[in-house]
């Protein structure tokens, strides 16, 4: 008797999908910490000052009031809601972000549905980023984070975009502003769509009205806030431009590219050409690409936690590349996916997440680079041979 459909079952596999990549992150950290560690056990400072905010007016003013944290309000006011209400305060910061992270997952499956994507290239879309330690496992061990929420509704917005829902994605961009200001990386996206679409008129009307009330809102942010420490943003990028250029050779180059995306990044510039006209006919995703990276290069003092906001770009293109090794290669679906997989869980091992400044001083790994650099090279070859031989056949 023949089996239901498999997209019949397709919420419950997404799902179910969803929550093992929390799982397998979780336990991969849990072996290294104990499950519900604590803030003085990762040895990062960010989550500090998330947590004073959190505690209010019982919190150190110093570090609730640094900026650019003290502007992130919502996810420590939700946090601290939850604190007030009786749940212990790493509880209630560990559940807001592994809630975040189920709904980033599924909110990316959604992202690649609108994208024209079959059921079994979303679930291996789903099964490689949780296998990216930006995306999911560093936040399973910085678990006091704002980023999975930035995440979940920079995704939930393009969602939105493309549906062409508009005055849902200004209540997401407006959500966003409380948030993180990282989600500014969405203008330069929302304005090239539209005009691909519809023109200049419309582009820079929608662009303005869906980005207002996240402005005034930020402005009201900045107005109300004052920060009693904290570095300026010419100061912050004098610093990062410095560091990376010093440790451009050595680690930062790797951590951009390899060190954070693994196999992804090659199966994304396996056609490096076609890649490249289809960001000059399409250049809104190109255009959040740059601006995610700009911003990390110029502002951020880390690597894979905000070049996780590139997600949306590069994990479509790695699975258009992977699609099109397929039909160049005849090689059975399954087989491909497995193959990927093996070489995005043996990047996901070889990555550190716990040491002192890892987020951004993660080093070099030669076994990483010349593993993909290896299978990019034979898939290349592997589809030059069948280039040639495809006229005489």
């Amino acid at each position: 008797m023949a089996g239901r459909p498999l997209n019949r079952d397709a919420p419950a596999l997404v799902l179910g999908l969803g929550l093992l990549a929390l799982a397998w992150n979780a336990v991969s950290v849990s072996a290294r910490l104990p499950f519900l560690h604590k803030p003085h056990q990762v040895l990062e400072h960010d989550h500090l000052r998330y947590l004073e905010m959190a505690k209010g007016s019982e919190g150190d003013p110093e570090l609730a009031r640094q900026s650019p944290y003290c502007f992130r309000v919502l996810v420590p006011a939700l946090a601290g809601a939850l604190w007030r209400a009786g749940l212990k305060l790493n509880l209630a910061f560990w559940l807001l972000t592994n809630l975040a992270l189920l709904g980033l997952l599924l909110a990316l499956e959604r992202w690649l549905s609108v994208l024209g994507f079959a059921l079994r290239e979303r679930l291996l879309g789903i099964a490689l980023v949780g296998l990216v330690q930006g995306l999911v496992r560093w936040f399973e061990y910085q678990y006091w984070m704002t980023d999975p929420q930035g995440l979940l509704l920079l995704v939930l917005a393009l969602v939105l975009l493309h549906r062409g829902r508009l005055l849902g994605l200004g209540c997401v961009n407006a959500l966003a502003a409380l948030v993180r200001e990282t989600h500014v990386v969405l203008v330069p996206y929302v304005f090239l769509h539209r005009l691909r679409l519809y023109g200049w008129r419309d582009a820079v009307r929608t662009t303005l009205l869906v980005s207002l009330v996240p402005g005034l809102i930020q402005a009201w942010l900045h107005h109300a806030i004052v920060p009693l420490s904290g570095p300026s943003l010419g100061a912050a990028i004098v610093d990062n431009l410095g560091f990376r250029f010093r440790h451009l050779l050595d680690n930062q180059l790797y951590l951009m590219t390899l060190g954070t995306w693994g196999v992804l990044l090659p199966l994304a510039l396996l056609w490096p050409r076609r890649t490249l006209r289809h960001a000059l006919r399409r250049p809104a995703g190109f255009a959040l690409l740059c601006a995610v990276y700009l911003s990390t290069f110029l502002i951020s003092n880390n690597n894979e936690r905000p070049l996780a906001y590139a997600v949306p770009v590069l994990l479509p293109a790695a699975l258009h590349g992977l699609e099109r090794l397929r039909r160049s290669s005849g090689l059975p679906f399954a087989a491909l996916a497995l193959a990927v997989l093996g070489l995005q869980l043996a990047v996901y091992q070889q990555t550190l997440f716990t040491g002192l400044g890892i987020s951004i001083y993660q080093p070099f790994n030669g076994f990483v680079t010349v593993l993909l650099g290896s299978v990019y090279l034979g898939a290349r070859a592997l589809l030059a041979r069948r280039g040639r031989a495809r006229p005489s056949a």
